[in-house]
């Protein structure tokens, strides 16, 4: 079911009766409005509160990602083989 353009919930069927609910969702990013931010946390929490305290929960998305050369960069290797980061992203999976 899509709650709104960043979120979305599918309930799977699982054995014995249990089910399984995965969330998909994408977070404004860091360069974002405040009240978009808020927004987007407010509707994922209210609607990780209407799951079934028996479902099993599974969380995927994007949920801090910055893409482009205006970000922060980070820089490892040695001086010869320097790899520059230009994108910022956590992609999280959570089965509790």
């Amino acid at each position: 079911m899509a709650i709104d353009e960043r979120l979305m919930t599918l309930r799977i069927p699982l054995a014995k009766g249990r089910y399984m609910t995965v969330f998909s969702a994408y977070a404004p990013t860091l360069t974002s409005d405040e009240s978009s931010k808020d927004r987007f946390y407010d509707n994922l929490r209210s609607t990780l509160r209407t799951v079934s305290p028996r479902d099993k929960i599974a969380l995927l998305g994007d949920f801090n990602a910055r893409v482009g050369s205006n970000g922060p960069t980070t820089t490892y290797g040695t001086e010869s083989s320097v790899n520059t980061v230009w994108a910022m992203s956590t992609a999280m999976v959570c089965v509790c």
